[in-house]
């Protein structure tokens, strides 16, 4: 797909490697109007994460350039909902994760979640329900395929387990063709603990 722009004011543009190009404010908001929702969220999240820009550079962008352009309503809720100075998620995979759990209506979850007890920090990890104790981790194959991490993943899980955390494990495979049964292990590890505290 081809866009053209009728005009690019210079505060748009930059030049990396010799290459015109425009910035990533400006990136995103030319995105709105050629992406799915789903998809303008993560490459938000994306170039947040990477600090290529921040909320009220493209909120003003957006300002400037118009609020009618298409796709412009959604972005402006996006950018809405990234003020509240929520920890970003760490890559691709938790994005999605979190877009996931969001959009099954589940309660939304304590981001990089810090696990702290006896004042010494076990872990920090992706997602959290502190209330019910429950951990939820992207686990992407690449930040797991050698020794050392698998080690040290197992001895984490160890003390989080002593402490009384469940962690639950989403792949790829888990937001994608197995997203409703991913939904619905969550719910239901949700509710186990809500009603084991009630009894």
């Amino acid at each position: 797909m081809v866009h053209r722009s009728q005009s690019l004011p210079a505060e748009d543009r930059t030049v990396i490697e010799g290459i015109p190009c425009t910035r990533a404010a400006r990136t995103i908001i030319d995105l709105a109007s050629a992406l799915e929702q789903r998809q303008l969220e993560l490459a938000l999240e994306d170039a947040l994460r990477r600090r290529l820009l921040n909320v009220s550079w493209v909120e003003r962008r957006l300002r400037t350039l118009g609020s009618t352009r298409w796709g412009s309503r959604y972005l402006s809720r996006l950018l809405s909902m990234r003020k509240s100075r929520e920890a970003l998620t760490d890559s691709a995979l938790e994005a999605r994760v979190f877009q996931t759990l969001r959009e099954a209506g589940l309660p939304r979850p304590e981001r990089q979640f810090m696990v702290i007890t006896d004042e010494e920090l076990i872990a920090r990890v992706d997602f959290a329900y502190p209330k019910q104790r429950l951990i939820i981790e992207a686990d992407g194959y690449r930040y797991h395929q050698d020794f050392r991490a698998w080690t040290n993943d197992r001895d984490r899980l160890n003390k989080l387990a002593a402490k009384g955390w469940r962690v639950m494990h989403a792949r790829w495979n888990d937001v994608d063709e197995d997203r409703d049964d991913f939904v619905q292990r969550v719910q239901e590890a949700l509710k186990l603990r809500t009603a084991s505290k009630t009894r």
